[in-house]
C-alpha cells in the first residue's frame, strides 16, 4: 500500500477538507492492515459507506470484515459529541479500538444554542478528549474539517 496516507498510533493526521474521504480512506487502510475496530465521530452526517466500499475494493479487502468493524457515530450538537467521547473513552479497551477518526464536527460548537464561551470551552475540553484518547491508547487517528 502506498505510504502516503499513512498513519502512526498515538498521532493525529488533520486534514483541512469539507469530505469525510481522508478520514473514511485511512479507516479502511487501517482496518486493512490491523485487527481492531474503528470509531469514526460524525457532524455532518456525510460519512458513506459507498465511499468505503470502494476503498476497500480498490485495496483488494473484504468490504463485509471492514465494514463491520466500523462504528459511525453521529452528533448533531456539542453535547452529542460530549457524550460520544465519554463513552468511547469507557469502552475503547472493551471494543478493541485502534483507529479514531472525526469528520465536520467544528460545526457543532457554533451552534446559536449555544453562548459563545460555552462553545468554545465544549469544543477545547472535546479537542483534548480526543488528544489524549488517541495518546494514551496509541490509536491511529485522523481527522477531517474546514475549519481546524
Amino acid at each position: 500500500m502506498d505510504n502516503s496516507f499513512s498513519l502512526e498510533p498515538g498521532k493525529i493526521r488533520i486534514f483541512r477538507s469539507p469530505s469525510h474521504r481522508p478520514v473514511s480512506t485511512l479507516a479502511v487502510r487501517t482496518l486493512g492492515l490491523h485487527e481492531g475496530r474503528a470509531l469514526i465521530l460524525d457532524g455532518k452526517a456525510i460519512l458513506n459507506p459507498y465511499w468505503m466500499v470502494r476503498v476497500c475494493k480498490k485495496l483488494d479487502l473484504d468490504e463485509k470484515n471492514v465494514l463491520e468493524r466500523i462504528k459511525g457515530a453521529r452528533a448533531f450538537t456539542a453535547y452529542q459529541v460530549k457524550d460520544i467521547l465519554l463513552n468511547a473513552e469507557r469502552s475503547i479497551l472493551d471494543e478493541d479500538f485502534i483507529f479514531l477518526g472525526a469528520v465536520g464536527l467544528t460545526d457543532r460548537f457554533h451552534d446559536k444554542e449555544l453562548t459563545l464561551e460555552e462553545g468554545r470551552w465544549l469544543l477545547a475540553d472535546c479537542r483534548q478528549r480526543f488528544r489524549d484518547m488517541v495518546v494514551e491508547n496509541q490509536l491511529y487517528s485522523a481527522v477531517a474539517d474546514e475549519v481546524i
